[in-house]
């Protein structure tokens, strides 16, 4: 399940990256990217968790949704176990 925590902070450094110029470099670890993209596998099922709690068209999930998306179309370092 993701921490709301760590996806707030997602959040706030997508809005570092759009306000500041700021670089964010993603590590994706045993994860393929595109997973994130379509929120699929884990990352459907957190986010649907997210959504009955929080609510379907909640500004704070959108949110969330949208850092997700933007971070996984980044270049970045993708490692698989094994």
């Amino acid at each position: 399940m993701f921490s709301t925590y760590c996806l707030d902070e997602l959040v706030k450094m997508v809005e570092c990256k759009k306000l500041k110029n700021q670089q964010i470099l993603p590590i994706f670890y045993d994860v393929d990217p595109s997973k994130v993209r379509l929120m699929e596998g884990r990352f459907g099922e957190a986010m649907s968790a997210h959504e009955h709690t929080f609510g379907k068209d909640s500004e704070k999930l959108q949110m969330w949704k949208s850092a997700l998306f933007e971070v996984a179309n980044l270049n970045g370092w993708h490692f698989k176990i094994g």
